[in-house]
């Protein structure tokens, strides 16, 4: 499970989803809520095969448009 935090956006949640597809992870949960000074906390439960597929999947993810913090719950 991970926690996105992000300035919120038009096609954020595509932007990352679209990511995860090219990295043909599996996502299996999402719970999102948008504050209101627009800032997004997104929490995702996905799947991965290895720690090297976590660890690149987490700088794709970092290197996403308004991401500010990217954690493991």
């Amino acid at each position: 499970k991970i926690g996105i935090t992000a300035t919120d956006r038009n096609y954020l949640l595509i932007d990352i989803l679209s990511m995860l597809k090219e990295e043909n992870i599996n996502v299996e949960k999402i719970d999102t809520h948008v504050s209101s000074d627009f800032i997004a906390e997104i929490n995702m439960t996905i799947t991965v095969r290895s720690l090297e597929q976590y660890d690149r999947v987490i700088g794709r993810i970092k290197s996403v448009k308004d991401i500010i913090d990217v954690v493991r719950l």
